[in-house]
């Protein structure tokens, strides 16, 4: 676990090093595609440039939720542990169906983050616009599943708990 956020904080460091650098010697050139280092502009000048930032505000947005979907599932896992050395019991039996759900639905959205990013690759089809903008739409499009995924998954949890 510490080595995927280890490599998470690399990219990330790599990324705002790289952020940075102003585009000399292309203002006011039509051509953004040229001033343009890293495939995708500061501000965005094109729907490929909008498409990443779109993605890119996605993949913040859930990856901000994270650490809360961590802290539920040890305190599910916890709950579990402690239910099951109870006797049985109808109320018993009702928690446990409750948080054995809640863990899965807090897995699944914790395991589908990992698989995008994983999955993730900014880079794709950067010679073909047509490709790229394909690309950046189904990325969206599962970014946005697997934010909705944390999302539910943190309401849910902060209703189960509170029984």
């Amino acid at each position: 676990m510490k080595q995927y956020f280890f490599y998470v904080a690399m990219v990330l460091t790599v990324a705002a090093c790289n952020g940075g650098d102003k585009h000399e010697g292309h203002e006011g050139h039509e051509d953004h595609a040229a001033a343009r280092k890293d495939g995708f502009s500061e501000k965005p000048v094109t729907l490929e440039d909008s498409l990443y930032k779109q993605v890119i505000a996605g993949h913040d947005e859930a990856m901000a939720k994270m650490g809360k979907i961590r802290g539920f599932q040890s305190t599910v896992k916890d709950k579990l542990d402690s239910l099951k050395k109870l006797p049985s019991g109808k109320l018993k039996e009702g928690l446990l169906a409750d948080y054995t759900l809640l863990a899965a639905q807090l897995d699944t959205a914790y395991v589908g983050m990992n698989n995008w990013m994983e999955h993730f690759n900014p880079d794709s089809a950067k010679e073909d616009a047509t490709k790229r903008i394909e690309y950046l739409q189904s990325e969206l499009s599962k970014v946005s599943k697997v934010k909705e995924a944390i999302v539910s998954g943190l309401a849910t949890a902060d209703s189960v708990l509170k029984k």
